[in-house]
């Protein structure tokens, strides 16, 4: 009898010191909090031997075991377990070990130039306990290089509850442009881009691509680490060169009514058969940034064989509605060329694409929208009552023929506007740019330097070179009625 109300007694006193220590932490979640992430290294067993062991060093110690996964028998010997919760949670410190995540429907992972990772996530895919995420971070790994063992030094330190999650969302929480988005849009996708490489290169070397890996975890608004998901990258198998054949094609608008169909009109079922016609025979998409970073590159700078880019002048809603669920689908990349004074504004004909659906496809990881001017896609009057395109010469304004000096500082203010407009709704850097009708002349390329614009396209037909005027590149126009075989048959004339 006596031996029961021992153990009866001793467990009262259980509960009231974890009782009494569960206050004391909630009374003072600073001084707690301050000594958990002070980051002592006493053990446990080191701490028990003093003779007066702080309370809140022992539940630092208590925490530390509980890493460790001593945590169980000494947890019931110092019934310290409420105490070691709210020290941690004080601080921010979650206890519980983030799982890896089984379900990975709602992670894309792109690898679209050879120096680049991107993440696209769709939240109400994830795993339940994942969709309220309040970040992310990305940590990226050359596991081709020897000396380079991170990798799997920080798999161990997964496999045994060792590996820092807090140091590494101070290190590579990464941040969406779909977070710059207004509050009022509720945005399906979030696009993360992480650097293969800390310098930021985009690697085109055959040599240097071989083999990357990365860690991706996910955290609550505490910062506690709630999920990871780890893989190594494939391969890249494309061929690749330093003379390589790089065709840029450019379309229009979409229609699904085959009436319709004209020279830069074309049915959404044919686009798809043609981008799955360049798959078959080889090609590989690009975007502008590789192209920039290989034609301003030396010798070393490779791009596959044969590479493609797919151009989209104008910015119709069709693009949106029509061409950018194939591109997503068939796993392309595409521009759209957009003249942004049209964007989210009502048209009498053809609807271009909003600032809501804009930002929806750059966060896909697969549509870059660059300039086709802000307001100067049209024919103006010019002397003797004749036309030309706004972009190229003086019009007569309000009756008044404009100056040179006019002419130049309308195009410069238009070129500005566009680019700081598309900089300001969508956050990516906007350094390529579309002619309208094929137009230029040597002031408007000048025009364009000034104003931070690199790459830019005509329509005369041809394929693209190393060497090549990055100011008058050409382009084959995708016609309404080709089939996938057809534009084949263009593409070859020109390589």
């Amino acid at each position: 009898m006596r031996f029961v109300r021992g153990i009866m007694f001793f467990m009262a006193c259980i509960v009231l010191w974890t009782a009494i220590s569960s206050s004391y932490a909630a009374s003072q979640p600073a001084e707690a909090a301050a000594v958990v992430k002070e980051g002592v290294t006493v053990s446990f067993i080191d701490k028990l031997k003093q003779k007066k062991p702080s309370r809140l060093h022992v539940a630092r110690s208590l925490y530390l075991a509980l890493q460790d996964g001593q945590a169980g028998l000494m947890l019931l010997l110092t019934a310290q377990l409420g105490y070691a919760y709210h020290i941690a949670s004080s601080a921010g410190i979650s206890i519980a070990e983030p799982l890896e995540v089984a379900d990975r429907s709602g992670v894309e992972i792109i690898r679209p130039a050879y120096g680049e990772l991107n993440v696209v996530i769709r939240r109400e895919q994830l795993e339940p306990a994942l969709r309220d995420y309040a970040a992310i971070a990305i940590r990226t790994y050359a596991t081709s290089i020897k000396e380079d063992k991170s990798f799997g030094d920080d798999v161990h330190l997964l496999k045994s509850g060792r590996f820092d999650y807090r140091a590494m969302l101070e290190a590579d929480r990464q941040v969406s442009t779909a977070e710059h988005a207004p509050a009022s849009e509720q945005l399906p996708l979030q696009l993360y881009t992480k650097f293969l490489l800390p310098d930021g290169r985009l690697l085109m070397n055959e040599k240097e691509q071989q083999s990357f890996a990365y860690l991706l975890a996910f955290y609550d608004a505490s910062g506690n680490a709630i999920g990871y998901m780890k893989d190594e990258l494939p391969l890249i198998d494309q061929k690749m060169s330093a003379n390589p054949d790089i065709v840029a094609l450019v379309y229009h608008h979409f229609t699904l009514n085959r009436d319709e169909i004209n020279g830069v009109t074309v049915h959404p079922d044919d686009l798809r058969d043609q981008l799955q016609m360049l798959k078959k025979n080889g090609y590989s998409p690009i975007r502008q940034q590789d192209l920039l970073e290989f034609m301003e590159g030396g010798k070393e700078v490779l791009l596959p064989k044969k590479s493609v880019l797919i151009t989209i002048d104008d910015g119709y809603e069709s693009n949106y509605e029509l061409a950018y669920p194939v591109i997503v689908e068939e796993q392309f990349f595409a521009t759209i060329f957009a003249v942004t004074a049209n964007v989210n504004k009502e048209m009498k004909y053809l609807s271009r694409i909003t600032w809501p659906q804009s930002r929806e496809m750059m966060q896909s990881g697969r549509i870059d929208i660059q300039s086709h001017t802000f307001e100067s896609h049209y024919y103006g009057k010019t002397v003797d009552d004749k036309e030309a395109a706004a972009t190229t010469t003086p019009l007569v304004i309000g009756g008044q023929l404009e100056t040179d000096e006019q002419y130049k500082q309308r195009m410069r203010d238009d070129l500005m506007t566009a680019k700081t407009k598309l900089e300001e709704q969508l956050h990516h850097n906007v350094f390529s740019f579309a002619y309208p009708y094929g137009s230029y002349n040597d002031e408007l390329i000048k025009l364009l330097h000034e104003t931070g614009h690199k790459v830019m396209y005509t329509v005369e037909e041809g394929a693209i070179r190393k060497g090549m005027d990055l100011a008058k590149l050409p382009r084959v126009n995708v016609a309404g009625p080709y089939s996938a075989a057809k534009l084949l048959r263009v593409m070859k004339k020109y390589l």
